[in-house]
């Protein structure tokens, strides 16, 4: 008889590495971290002298890709709202929200002990 943890038992059956789980952790901690910086730079140039314009998501995607986003035509209109009204939010927030939703989703777990005869 002896105790097995539920989540070494479930990633040894799935073959999930820890090394990838760590990425997703590392990388998603990483755009939490750069978040909190663009929405620091946006409060300094808020409080600035002159005019304020916040950095979009379609200019972190600009500046990234080398292109402004577009979408195909024949995409069905709320794809293309949607989509237009996420590169139109600050990108503080879009960084924000997949970095915790990786830190989240990729997290540590406690282990629960099963018993196992």
């Amino acid at each position: 008889m002896g105790y097995l943890s539920v989540s070494e038992e479930s990633d040894r059956r799935r073959g999930v590495g820890v090394n990838k789980l760590a990425f997703c952790r590392s990388l998603g901690w990483m755009l939490v971290i750069l978040a909190v910086v663009m929405a620091s730079a946006e409060a300094v140039m808020a409080l600035g002298a002159g005019e304020y314009s916040g950095l979009a998501t379609s200019e972190v995607w600009a500046l990234i890709v080398g292109e402004k986003p577009r979408f195909v035509v024949g995409e069905p209109d709320f794809i293309a709202m949607a989509g237009a009204s996420i590169l139109a939010m600050p990108a503080w927030v879009v960084f924000g929200v997949v970095g915790i939703a990786l830190a989240h989703f990729f997290r540590k777990r406690r282990n629960r002990r099963l018993f196992r005869s």
